[in-house]
């Protein structure tokens, strides 16, 4: 037994739409938003009449027609709950109260090639850093803030 590769990372969110556009804005391609409803997917979270609206997110060229990620590529798996609908991310212990330091799943990291030009793209979907940008171990790196309060790490290889 084995794990073979890391596939994706899923996230919940309110506004579906805002959110896709932050992240393509940021340079990751989408899928079609995938609708799902019932069957398997009610077997797989044991919730009764689910439907949801699913978006996956890859680098350029890592996802398939279909909107699956291509082997070798990893996803960033975006939904909305339509029915139950999600607890919101004002919620107690939603995102958006939830610190950096805060146990559980905290942020999500992307290599940018121009840390600037999106720190720009961030500030230009209403958003805007938690910190200071830092240099280390070969990286300018920042965590922002984004949709529905969701942390991400920016970083840029430098040399």
């Amino acid at each position: 037994m084995g794990i073979r590769r890391f596939d994706h990372v899923g996230i919940n969110v309110d506004d579906l739409e805002a959110a896709v556009a932050f992240f393509v804005a940021l340079g990751l391609e989408a899928s079609p938003v995938q609708q799902m409803e019932g069957g398997y997917l009610a077997r797989l979270l044991a919730l009764e009449a689910v439907r949801t609206e699913m978006v996956y997110l890859t680098v350029p060229g890592g996802v398939d027609a279909d909107g699956v990620a291509l082997p070798g590529s990893s996803a960033f798996e975006l939904s909305r709950y339509v029915h139950p609908g999600g607890a919101g991310p004002d919620a107690p212990g939603g995102a958006a109260a939830s610190a950096p330091n805060a146990h559980g799943p905290r942020h999500v990291c992307f290599e940018v090639d121009d840390l600037d030009a999106a720190l720009a793209v961030v500030a230009e979907h209403g958003h805007a850093p938690l910190g200071q940008v830092i240099e280390t171990h070969g990286y300018r790196l920042v965590y922002v803030r984004g949709p529905e309060g969701l942390i991400v790490e920016l970083a840029q290889r430098l040399g």
